[in-house]
């Protein structure tokens, strides 16, 4: 088997980014494990990887490593994608593009299947993508979207209240560590912010988040979601508007034709812009969007909410 025995000189300035922090051994085991992944030995198996280096270390210094060494991966992540941000911004780039100086925080949950039993965070939850329940994990994820590229940032596996007081730590829920994994992001200088997330995270929480560090939000609205339009008349009865009957009121009256796009996949949209009180949320600027034609093809789809 071939050793690792210097760093190809394309790797140089990402290994002096990566390992700022890292003592020479921790270096050392992180060019091992990450060059290795790369050259795809045995799938990541700690015993070939250490057979890759020249020092003459036992493989269990490597385990050692990754799962008990006092370094800081989250750190490590999150200053090698600020770098990656930056080396993108010194590249020339279409002057058209209006979100060339724009970047995308975007906030999602995943729900993974796990077999193992004694797994942190496991339990049985619903998964909604597959529409059934699952024993596994719900991780909350935060992603830096930038000029086509996508980075990873943090993540935080969901804990129940059982979980949460035996492993010491206050129960969170996904909602509330998503605006966690918010505030650990702070956005290069000169760069417009704009986050993306979905209906879930659409909460007070989340928006004080916002409006503490100034940044403009892309989501959806859940049609059950109360409206307030703050204008019109108001109902007798005294029941509460909904954003889903907001809509259709507000496509039915008031609203104009878009085309996106151009060809035969160009795409026909019916789109009304207001702006309304959210509860939960404030003040917003709702599209509210039907695609009623794909090229020739006329399509029957079900009206969107977007707030921005």
């Amino acid at each position: 088997m071939f050793k690792i025995t210097r760093l190809p000189a394309e790797m140089q300035e990402f290994f002096a980014v990566a390992a700022q922090d890292l003592t020479v051994f921790q270096k050392a085991h992180l060019v091992v494990y990450i060059l290795g992944l790369l050259l795809g030995v045995s799938r990541g198996n700690v015993a070939a990887l250490s057979r890759l280096r020249t020092d003459g270390r036992h493989r269990t210094t490597l385990s050692y490593f990754l799962v008990r060494s006092p370094w800081d991966a989250v750190s490590l992540v999150q200053r090698v994608t600020l770098w990656q941000i930056e080396e993108l911004r010194k590249r020339p780039v279409d002057a058209s593009d209006p979100d060339r100086d724009t970047i995308f925080p975007t906030l999602d949950d995943t729900k993974q299947e796990k077999p193992g039993k004694k797994m942190a965070g496991r339990h049985r939850l619903y998964d909604s993508s597959n529409k059934t329940y699952i024993n596994g994990t719900d991780v909350v994820e935060l992603v830096i979207r930038f000029r086509g590229r996508v980075f990873p940032w943090a993540s935080q596996v969901v804990l129940t209240k059982e979980q949460a007081i035996d492993a010491g730590r206050p129960h969170r829920t996904c909602v509330e560590i998503g605006a966690d994994l918010l505030e650990t992001f702070t956005a290069p200088e000169g760069l417009k912010v704009r986050v993306l997330f979905d209906t879930v995270y659409l909460a007070e929480v989340v928006i004080k988040v916002l409006d503490a560090k100034g940044w403009k939000l892309v989501s959806r609205a859940k049609p059950d979601r109360v409206v307030d339009p703050g204008r019109g008349r108001q109902k007798a009865d005294g029941k509460n508007q909904h954003v889903g009957q907001y809509m259709r009121n507000c496509l039915r009256r008031g609203s104009r034709y878009v085309t996106v796009g151009e060809g035969k996949m160009a795409r026909r949209c019916k789109v009304a812009v207001r702006e309304a009180d959210l509860q939960g949320v404030g003040r917003v600027t709702f599209v509210f969007s039907i695609l009623i034609r794909v090229g020739k093809k006329w399509v029957s789809h079900v009206p969107v909410a977007i707030v921005n």
